[in-house]
């Protein structure tokens, strides 16, 4: 990892060149700057250096210049990252995939431009990919509908603040195929409680679900939660303003056998200590004989209650 210093990515080339020649993971994540733009040339130069590569973390700002097509010199590579800039051109994400034929996570950013309209055996280059990060981006529905098709082998997909203009999100998430790990939900995305009940009618071999910032969410998705059997580690990240009670954690834990991690966050309300009690059910609240119980069915299992408290709960 190259951490705090200022890079060249022409002299960087030349210094891995030969140097480390079964290099997989290289992450300049934490780089100062550059100190020179990068341009197309000098991470293909990179790609040349470094051909073993299969996962390459670059700095936003360079993200930010870069398009997808500038990882296609990388023809090992297994996860890429492009959360700098808008996708404009879904011929661009088949045709970066044709080149890294070993790619199956791709985490960009989709812009309502995005267009799903290229030759079908550039759509098949989408069954390769099993994890897609969709976050912040900006869906029309059918285009968002004909991605999750494309994506016929996706276990793990995660759109948070994810806007779908001319529709829901749950009617993309329920358009792919049996996932395993699902984070959904945001700030702007408009997420609601009916959407949660329509993808857990839907996913129902979901082992991992991370919802977050959902307003209003109520007792009926905790209940429809129940038929996620799979489920082993479930989150809610302010997600437990009133109506949502304790009790229908409990049920639900009861209902997944192998639910074992829980993990409980509080909105911003919750610090006000006047309003902390007004804005949640006393099953919620933190030290509950509720609560309690939940946290002693999941430690039998190996597990744990994460309730965001630093102090330890008194019996």
């Amino acid at each position: 990892m190259l951490q705090a210093c200022v890079v060249d990515l022409a002299a960087l080339s030349r210094l891995l060149n030969g140097v480390v020649p079964r290099l997989r993971i290289l992450n300049m994540s934490h780089l100062v700057e550059l100190s020179t733009p990068p341009t197309q040339a000098s991470v293909a130069d990179l790609a040349s250096a470094c051909p073993t590569i299969e996962q390459i973390y670059f700095p936003y700002d360079m993200f930010q210049a870069m398009s997808l097509s500038w990882f296609q010199p990388f023809t090992n590579l297994t996860h890429a990252n492009n959360e700098g800039r808008y996708i404009s051109s879904f011929q661009e994400i088949a045709e970066t995939l044709n080149a890294c034929p070993r790619l199956t996570s791709l985490s960009l950013f989709a812009a309502d431009s995005l267009v799903i309209d290229v030759a079908q055996h550039l759509r098949k280059s989408f069954e390769q990919l099993h994890e897609l990060q969709l976050q912040d981006s900006i869906l029309t529905k059918d285009c968002g509908i004909a991605l999750m098709q494309a994506c016929c082998n996706l276990t793990t997909l995660n759109v948070w603040n994810t806007i779908v203009k001319d529709g829901q999100m749950s009617e993309i998430v329920c358009a792919s195929p049996q996932l395993r790990e699902l984070e959904v939900g945001g700030d702007d995305s408009g997420f609601c409680d009916a959407e949660v009940i329509a993808i857990c009618n839907t996913q129902t071999s979901l082992v991992t679900l991370n919802l977050s910032n959902i307003d209003g969410l109520t007792d009926a998705s905790i209940s429809a939660m129940q038929k996620l059997t799979s489920l082993v580690h479930l989150s809610l990240l302010y997600c437990l303003d009133n109506p949502l009670s304790g009790e229908a954690l409990h049920e639900l834990v009861q209902a997944c056998p192998l639910l074992s991690t829980l993990t409980l966050q509080r909105g911003a309300s919750y610090e006000d200590e006047e309003t902390r009690e007004q804005n949640f059910q006393p099953s919620m609240l933190p030290g509950c004989s509720t609560l309690l119980a939940i946290r002693d069915l999941l430690e039998e299992r190996g597990g744990a209650l994460d309730d965001g408290e630093e102090e330890d709960w008194s019996r």
